[in-house]
This record gives structure tokens, sequence and C-alpha cells, in this order.
């Protein structure tokens, strides 16, 4: 079976693991022969004559509703695919596990509130990360869609179970966010040991920021790290503090505690998600919460455990009742363990 799957694999680390998850998930379970197709390339006939050469097309997650990351006025969102040649595909197409990825202030378009509507009507299947994702969207496209939109836990999150082992972000306010974050850690330090990662290099200027005020910390830009040692960093934590949505989703899924903050919607649904909203910080007292919650995580530990533990099965049970529906029974194979999954099982063996 030949799958062509749409998603963005190389830049933000949290894609380039998310895209990677999301193969070894359905590898676990088929045998498939992958073609991976940009979502930012521009989509012409032979863009579609690509897909139709596959036997379905799945997008694989991530936050691909949001107007300024491959801004244009052909759809108004990540795939700049427009109506007439989303007509021309002849295949199935499948969403899993999409994310409205709007920030706060930031207002869907005409453009892309019509074209979200017509790729709905298109999909065999069509899934959103989270409930606040799907609560939005209803809200721009009305009620009549409240069935056909399903609920699909981010690949990321359930790392454990396939593998068997294991400026808009804050607004004006930014630097006094920054500072009282780093203000938290420099308290943490005298207790845990720091270590700063990157998905972007961007993201490196806070471990600059820490260096300013005397902070001892190590850092790891993941940009320069291939996918398997990113999941080994992120298992030699222990509680991870994130303010990306993969920051949070990779260490959640592989049984880590995670602390975040309500920098954007989709991190308050997450936290809506696994039942612990009181460990997404809002803006107000940020050093003291972190504190805080770093602390009562820390003396509770095995509790929040158990607690993420029971929510992965939850979403493990969501995820392969979705995939299911993309692949019918009678497609199904023995187990695939393809060369990415031992790899990965040997460098957490390793850890």
């Amino acid at each position: 079976m030949k799958i062509a799957q749409i998603g963005l694999f190389g830049g933000n680390a949290g894609d380039v693991v998310l895209t990677q998850v999301f193969r070894a998930l359905v590898n676990k379970f088929y045998d498939v022969d992958w073609d991976l197709v940009n979502v930012r390339d521009r989509v012409d006939q032979e863009y579609i004559d690509r897909l139709n050469k596959a036997d379905k097309i799945i997008f694989s997650g991530g936050g691909l509703f949001l107007p300024d990351s491959n801004s244009n006025t052909i759809s108004g969102w990540q795939w700049p695919c427009s109506k007439e040649m989303l007509d021309k595909i002849e295949k199935p197409i499948y969403a899993f596990a999409l994310g409205y990825n709007y920030f706060y202030g930031q207002n869907p378009s005409d453009l892309f509130i019509d074209n979200l509507k017509y790729f709905i009507d298109k999909c065999e299947f069509f899934s959103v990360r989270n409930n606040g994702d799907k609560a939005e969207i209803i809200k721009l496209i009305g009620d009549e869609y409240t069935k056909k939109i399903k609920i699909q836990p981010c690949s990321t999150s359930v790392i454990s179970k396939i593998y068997d082992r294991l400026d808009l972000r804050y607004g004006k306010s930014k630097v006094k966010v920054l500072n009282e974050i780093a203000e938290a850690i420099k308290f943490l330090s005298r207790r845990f040991k720091i270590t700063v990662f990157g998905h972007l290099n961007t993201d490196m200027n806070f471990y600059k920021l820490l260096l300013k005020k005397k902070v001892k910390c190590n850092k790891i830009n993941f940009r320069k790290v291939i996918f398997p040692n990113i999941i080994k960093h992120y298992g030699n934590t222990d509680i991870m503090i994130g303010s990306r949505g993969h920051s949070l989703l990779i260490p959640f899924g592989i049984n880590k505690l995670v602390v975040g903050f309500n920098s954007h919607p989709k991190m308050k649904w997450f936290f809506d998600d696994i039942e612990q909203p009181e460990l997404c910080i809002n803006r107000i007292n940020i050093r003291q919460k972190i504190i805080k919650n770093v602390t009562e995580l820390y003396n509770n530990y095995e509790k929040y455990l158990k607690k993420n533990e029971k929510k992965q099965d939850e979403f493990w049970k969501i995820t392969k009742k979705n995939i299911d529906i993309i692949f019918p029974k009678e497609e199904n194979l023995e187990d695939n363990a393809l060369e990415i999954i031992e790899d990965l099982e040997e460098v957490l063996n390793d850890n």
C-alpha cells in the first residue's frame, strides 16, 4: 500500500519528530510504502498527479491551520491548495490530528473559512488534536460539522505506546515574561539540573538569558540532533517546562511530567484534555507558579505519572480506533517493525 504523507519534514524539531512518529505508528500495524510530500509546496498539476499515484493521502498532524506560516491567498492555511485543485484529487484524503493554530488576537479570514469547509467535506476522515481545536472550528463553520470532526490526540502524545518503551506567544510582555521564567529557573537550579532544549535556533536566546542571570545550565539545540536522540534527550528529563506545543507533547508521550504556559490556545487545550489545567500557567505571578508547580510534581511524582499513564491509555484507544477507520481491518498485516523503531528502542535501552 502506498501512502502520500503530507506534512512538515524539516525546520521545527517538533514537526520533525511528529512526522516520523506518525509513520512509526502506522508501520506498527501496516506495511506501507511512503511518499513524503511537503505541505507548503506549490500545489500544481504535477503535485496532484503525485498524490493520485498513492492509495491514500494522509495529513499526519501539526498546527497547519494558521495564516502566517506559508502565508497565501489560495487557501488561507499552510496547504496552498485551491478548491479547483482539490477537486482533481482522486484518492481518499484523511486528516489526522490537525491543529487550529491561531494565536490569541488573530482572526480567520473568509477565504480560510470557505476553504476549510471545502477541505473537510473532501476528507474521508477529518480529526483535530484536542477538544479546544474542535470547538473553535465549529464556531467558524457551524454545528453541522460536529459529527464529521473527530478528536485524535497528537501522535507524539502516545510515543511510549507506539514504541512499547520507554512574539505572538507572549505579546508585548515578552521580555517581562521571559525574565520571570528565567528567575524561576534560577531558583529551581539550586535543587535541579537544568538543560535548555531548543526546537528552533532562536530558542537558544533563552539559554543566553539564563547565562546572564548566572544560572548553571546546559543547552541542546535540536536543530542539530537526529530524531532518536531528540527522544533520548527528552527521556533524560524528569520534569519539562515547555512553551512550545511539542515541547510538552513529546515528553508527555514518553511518560515525563510537564508544566506549560498559556501562551497559545493549544497549550491550554492540551492541559484541559489531560485534566491538569492547573499546570498551564497564565501571565500573572509566573515565577511563583512555576516554582509551585514544579515542586508539586516533584513531591508527588508517582501520582502524576499514574495520571498521565491513564490518560495515555485513553489517547491510545482513540488512536487505534481512528487508525482502524483509515485502514480497514482487511488491510491489517502482522506488526511491521521498521529500522527506525529498532534504532529508537536501542537508544532508549542504552539510556
